[in-house]
């Protein structure tokens, strides 16, 4: 399962239709309620204006966004990673952003972190870069800090603990 999350309903206040893919669907009420439309990952790349990336990293999502997917891609679209940084070929992006293949990008997570002040990216005026902090809320670092304590309580007793590196 490449997403576990769908964005927020809240965006349709800006007028904009909203699609999604995922490896395991949501339910038609689910869908309904959110006001969003499961696509093929192929139609998702091809027909979104704003692509937002939020899946895990793994083998099979390694530079899932290459040259060939960007290609893909509406010249007038933008990129968002918030998730992992490999999951974008970095130097594929670059050559795409150069190009003029998309209108810009905006990374918080970049493979190879943090990211250098020499970075193509860091010179460039359709790109927005965060220094890996999109999950910096409240609620976020409240069930980080949720799990951290579960994980000691279970580790002190000799339980598998939730997670573990």
């Amino acid at each position: 399962d490449w997403s576990s999350d769908v964005c927020s309903s809240d965006l349709r206040v800006f007028g904009l239709n909203m699609t999604y893919h995922t490896n395991t669907r949501l339910s038609k009420k689910q869908e309904k309620t959110l006001g969003i439309k499961f696509v093929s990952f192929s139609d998702l790349i091809r027909t979104s204006d704003v692509l937002t990336i939020h899946i895990p990293y793994k083998k099979e999502t390694h530079h899932l966004i290459n040259l060939q997917t960007i290609r893909k891609m509406k010249k007038n679209a933008f990129l968002i990673n918030t998730s992992r940084g490999k999951i974008i070929d970095e130097q594929d992006l670059v050559m795409a952003l150069k190009a003029k293949m998309i209108a810009g990008a905006a990374l918080d997570v970049f493979e190879k972190e943090p990211i250098g002040k020499s970075h193509a990216m860091t010179k460039m005026q359709n790109v927005v870069l965060a220094p890996h902090i999109g999950s910096s809320s409240d609620e976020t670092r409240a069930k980080m800090a949720q799990i951290t304590i579960q994980n000691l309580i279970l580790g002190l007793q000799g339980k598998k603990m939730i997670y573990s590196v």
